[in-house]
């Protein structure tokens, strides 16, 4: 267990650097100290003792077939990955570990 706090530690201060360098340099530019104090108050606002109760709208359902959903978001655009170059890839790895695995 405590092998694994040391790393988490590391991870969470690089990540808040991280996070905090980017805040300052955004288009909007939000410093350091704003970024830490938005953190702040989004943190306590969130699981502070004077925290508000989140009020949840009632949403409504939506009729459709999945039919009327692929057809609204069809587009005439060339697919990201293509089902033939997934399935060469996943071939090439396939032969790769058996040819691997006969040595």
């Amino acid at each position: 267990m405590r092998v694994l706090v040391i790393p988490i530690f590391v991870a969470v201060l690089a990540s808040l650097a991280v996070v905090a360098a980017a805040a300052a340099v955004s288009p909007e530019g939000a410093s350091v100290r704003t970024f830490f104090q938005d953190l702040r108050a989004g943190l306590s606002a969130r699981f502070g003792k004077n925290r508000e109760e989140l009020e949840v709208e009632d949403v409504e359902p939506v009729e459709s077939s999945l039919e009327d959903f692929f057809a609204a978001a069809a587009t005439e655009e060339e697919a990201y990955a293509s089902a033939e170059g997934l399935a060469s890839t996943i071939e090439h790895v396939v032969d790769g570990v058996t040819s691997f695995s006969r040595r």
